[in-house]
């Protein structure tokens, strides 16, 4: 991957601030997240907190922490923060979630899976529920906008970060689901699971692998 090490920890989040604060309360809730746990600065990150995060995100935990930054990072700390997004310690997920990607350095970004959310035309689009689409064209958008969301993260990582959203939005929707629906679903999961080896050992083209497995 170009850029640096992409973790599954860690989320850059930007677009509509309801989706955004949405996704955090639900991982919150789906990683057992305590309260007394979670980190959250919003207040501009400058140097000296830039340290402070990288503290802790050093430190090994018994436990599930997570880091939450709602405010913008100035450059001299991002920079300072690379290594420590690159690296982090067991147990220790950070969620940066930001209106848009304009200030996030590429060398950042690389190192976050990144989750653009918008608003539809006529309503807000509700993600625990954006990848359990049914008909072909939602599909394809769907393959469009998670690829395109991501630059910089390799076809391996993708697939892997394609999977787990899929897993999640069954998991908290399954449910909301009639038989019929549930059964498509867990089956393009399974096509996808089977799929992401040949992605990664066999240099299977991404966009070729997901429309095989989903459409």
């Amino acid at each position: 991957m170009r850029g640096g090490k992409f973790n599954m920890r860690s989320f850059l989040l930007t677009g509509d601030i309801k989706q955004r604060n949405k996704f955090i309360d639900d991982f919150i809730v789906r990683e057992k997240i305590a309260s007394h746990s979670i980190n959250t600065y919003s207040n501009e990150i400058k140097i000296k907190d830039a340290k402070e995060i990288r503290l802790t995100l050093s430190r090994k935990y018994s436990g599930k922490r997570l880091i939450i930054i709602s405010e913008k990072i100035n450059i001299t700390a991002q920079n300072a923060l690379l290594k420590s997004f690159e690296e982090l310690s067991e147990n220790v997920s950070i969620i940066i979630s930001r209106p848009d990607m304009s200030e996030i350095l590429d060398t950042v970004k690389s190192r976050f899976f990144v989750v653009n959310f918008t608003v539809s035309s006529a309503k807000e689009t509700d993600f625990t529920s954006s990848f359990l689409v049914d008909n072909v064209s939602e599909k394809m958008l769907l393959i469009d906008n998670f690829i395109n969301q991501n630059p910089n993260i390799s076809n391996e990582q993708l697939i892997d970060g394609f999977i787990f959203s899929y897993r999640k939005d069954l998991l908290l929707n399954i449910e909301k689901l009639n038989k019929e629906s549930k059964k498509s679903h867990l089956n393009a999961i399974k096509k996808l699971l089977a799929v992401s080896n040949f992605i990664k050992f066999n240099n299977l083209n991404l966009r070729l692998g997901l429309e095989s497995a989903l459409l």
